[in-house]
């Protein structure tokens, strides 16, 4: 019997739409079809089988990487023609905390396995070079020791409210960024329901005087094996916590 997927086969062209779907709007298969014309006869499951298909054999970076120089091409004919040269974006928070997770992780001099493995972090015209370039920069930058210091994050309710964990007390994380205080979340049993491997967590940020902000993220986690050292016991369970921000709201 014949698929939607075997009737409609994908072209390089509509790869190359998927790709850059999912670096706009992420794994939102039915807005990445509603807004790339050519992927509209496809169906949302089809798409996500075809891209996570690419994304095993590697082509996703290489498609990541053509797109990346089309637009370094695009911007240059521009500049040419006299036209106003587009502003580089500037790296956010999250990106800054994915890096330097990435760099205790895996070393410096890795920068592309830190972008493969977390594309979704990173904006999508991030390369190997700009992280090595930024890394540099942070390196460089005596104040940044200033801006690094942790700051107090508080678990919290959709409303804002503190949330209290098991032992019926306020959950405080003490970290640079709410990035990472989102993944220390997520390793935690207590945010996920009884038999859901996926949670939302609310991140209450004050840590300015006149502004207070919830970073709202999708959490994950998964176990890995435990190191083969004296302290750990083989019922011991590890955990790798994955997140994704869904948004940030600005609390009145």
């Amino acid at each position: 019997m014949k698929t939607e997927e075997s009737i409609h086969q994908f072209t390089k062209s509509e790869d190359k739409d998927l790709v850059a779907g999912v670096s706009e709007f992420g794994r939102e298969w039915k807005k990445i079809r509603k807004h790339k014309d050519s992927l509209r006869k496809h169906l949302p499951q089809t798409l996500e089988k075809r891209y996570d298909a690419l994304r095993k054999r590697g082509i996703t970076t290489l498609i990541l990487k053509q797109l990346v120089g089309e637009k370094s091409a695009a911007k240059q004919g521009e500049v040419k023609q006299g036209e106003a040269k587009q502003t580089k974006t500037p790296f956010t928070e999250e990106e800054i905390a994915v890096l330097k997770a990435g760099v205790r992780k895996h070393g410096k001099g890795h920068w592309t396995r830190i972008l493969v493995e977390n594309k979704e972090a990173f904006h999508h015209t991030r390369t190997s070079t700009s992280l090595s370039n930024k890394w540099r920069t942070l390196a460089g930058i005596s104040s940044y020791k200033k801006q690094d210091k942790k700051r107090t994050f508080v678990y919290a309710t959709p409303g804002g409210v503190p949330e209290s964990g098991p032992d019926k007390r306020p959950v405080t994380l003490k970290n640079k960024f709410q990035y990472e205080a989102a993944l220390k979340l997520a390793t935690k049993d207590f945010i996920y329901a009884e038999g859901k491997s996926k949670a939302t967590v609310h991140i209450l940020d004050k840590n300015t005087k006149t502004k207070a902000f919830l970073h709202v993220y999708e959490c994950t986690r998964e176990v890995v094996n435990p190191p083969t050292i004296p302290k750990f016991s083989e019922e011991t369970k590890i955990y790798v916590g994955r997140v994704r921000k869904i948004k940030t709201i600005r609390l009145d």
